[in-house]
């Protein structure tokens, strides 16, 4: 009797490797299926935020499409009487200059329209759609030109570039050197008849950062996360336009422009721009 029982354990222990074998393929099959589970819903989480997002951007940009369409208008109407308003304080300078009270009126009548004519070449630059020439360009030249017309516009504050790099960039020198004087101006206007700027560069694998630090008082935080909308401003003077303008035309260069309030106080500005990548005669790529 014991015999024929041992005979029947042994014969049930194959059967009992086998289930517990395959029971064992089954457990591993189904965490492997509640992993990919888990990723596809995480992917599919991403796709629905990346959808809302772009339609987020589509109406942002038929927005201000109907806005640039409408202040474009504007603007061409503004200017054909600003042109006569100029015209004629010229020749009023002219018939009054033994009259110093009246001649010095006719001045701020000129500086008045040039201010509104800087107005409107800001809204028709935004409203423009171009598409600028691009080629080899060094950043650090551009911005010593721009400090230094800075410089001679407004005395008073200092400004300050560091750490100058020869990094080359694809982009247009004169669309870059208006974001710089865009910036420049903005802080100007922000810290008013004194302060102090401070532009640095910072050369990474395949970007070339640039950075303004100024001394005033900060963004307003209710302003802070639509400060590169068009016509959005805390000031008294401008339209609002000229970060709405940096912004464009930096992703015209494919880049990116980001705004934060300095613990220290006042503000900074980052650029991030791609660097320029030549091929060498051995077939690697070489960043200048």
């Amino acid at each position: 009797m014991q015999v024929i029982k041992k005979e029947l354990n042994s014969q049930d222990m194959p059967q009992a490797q086998t289930l517990e074998q395959a029971f064992a393929k089954f457990t591993e099959a189904s965490e492997r299926l509640q992993t990919k589970y888990e990723l596809l819903s995480h992917e599919a989480g991403e796709l629905r935020e990346k959808l809302a997002q772009k339609e987020i951007e589509v109406k942002r940009q038929e927005r201000l499409a109907t806005l640039g369409k409408t202040a474009a208008a504007l603007a061409h109407e503004i200017r054909n009487p600003l042109g006569a308003i100029t015209l004629y304080a010229s020749l009023l300078k002219g018939d009054l200059s033994e009259s110093p009270d009246s001649f010095e009126l006719v001045q701020h009548i000129e500086k008045s329209a040039e201010r509104l004519n800087q107005v409107v070449s800001n809204i028709l630059r935004f409203t423009k759609t171009t598409n600028p020439r691009f080629a080899p360009v060094r950043i650090h030249a551009i911005l010593e030109q721009s400090v230094s017309e800075f410089k001679s516009q407004y005395p008073g504050i200092e400004c300050m570039l560091h750490e100058a790099k020869n990094s080359y960039i694809f982009g247009c020198s004169l669309s870059l050197e208006q974001v710089f004087r865009n910036l420049l101006f903005n802080s100007a206007q922000a810290m008013g008849e004194e302060g102090r700027i401070v532009i640095t560069e910072e050369e990474l694998e395949n970007e070339f950062v640039i950075s303004f630090r100024d001394s005033g008082p900060g963004i307003d935080k209710e302003i802070l996360p639509v400060l590169f909308e068009p016509f959005v401003t805390s000031k008294n003077q401008g339209t609002g336009l000229g970060l709405a303008i940096v912004q464009q035309i930096i992703a015209q260069h494919s880049g990116s422009v980001e705004a934060r309030n300095l613990t220290t106080g006042g503000a900074e500005f980052k650029i991030t721009l791609p660097r320029a990548v030549q091929s060498n005669k051995s077939g690697k790529g070489d960043s200048q």
